[in-house]
């Protein structure tokens, strides 16, 4: 099946448009309950879909399609996303979607909830929980909750935005929308994710929830 198959009757661009982060917070945790994700396992570390690059690690074989997952000449060199700094912390550069992806995919691989909260999340986002009284870094663990969904998103779009078949779509308010919109989407549980510049580089607004959660 092409990635370049439309269905935007299906999946309306403006859907989710106006909605917060909360809204779709709550779209996907109505889909984890009816799919009992609650009481779901962590999955095991078979799926690095970004296979290849200097500083990806794993100990199981790869899975995903062959040369579907190598890097192209994007502004950043994929071996230079996370520079250490003197004082041992991290600084994680996001020129583009596939960066942003990585550094979810890494953070959630090493359970780092402060690199996440604080250079992969969005202020945006950040601040929406705040006014809500939670506390950020609960974005973390509700998406590991999700993670079987998530790697399984980026697998059909490893290169972001330059994937080809996708295209970057207009949110309104600096967010940017990279998501599946052929037939594949309505068997996912998410379809997509937003992102905004923030500061030089791209930053997590939050994933579209799919319907593929959803009872029949």
């Amino acid at each position: 099946m092409s990635a370049g198959t439309y269905h935007g009757a299906a999946m309306c661009r403006s859907g989710f448009q106006s909605q917060s982060v909360f809204s779709l917070i709550t779209l996907m945790c109505a889909s984890w309950l009816l799919a009992g994700c609650a009481t779901e396992t962590r999955v095991v570390r078979q799926k690095p879909w970004f296979a290849g690059l200097p500083d990806a690690q794993g100990d199981t074989a790869v899975i995903g399609m062959d040369g579907a997952f190598r890097s192209a000449a994007f502004e950043a060199a994929e071996d230079n996303l996370v520079t250490v700094n003197p004082d041992k912390t991290k600084t994680l550069t996001a020129k583009n979607g596939r960066h942003l992806m990585i550094h979810i995919y890494n953070t959630m691989m090493e359970y780092d909830r402060e690199l996440f909260t604080n250079q992969v999340l969005s202020e945006k986002t950040k601040v929406e929980f705040r006014e809500r009284g939670r506390d950020p870094r609960e974005a973390f663990d509700m998406l590991l909750k999700q993670e079987n969904d998530i790697v399984t998103l980026f697998n059909l779009m490893p290169q972001g935005e330059r994937t080809p078949g996708f295209l970057l779509e207009p949110q309104g308010s600096g967010v940017f929308r990279v998501q599946v919109r052929t037939r594949k989407a309505a068997t996912l549980k998410l379809v997509g994710l937003d992102m905004i510049m923030e500061r030089g580089n791209w930053k997590l607004r939050w994933f579209v929830p799919g319907r593929g959660g959803e009872e029949r």
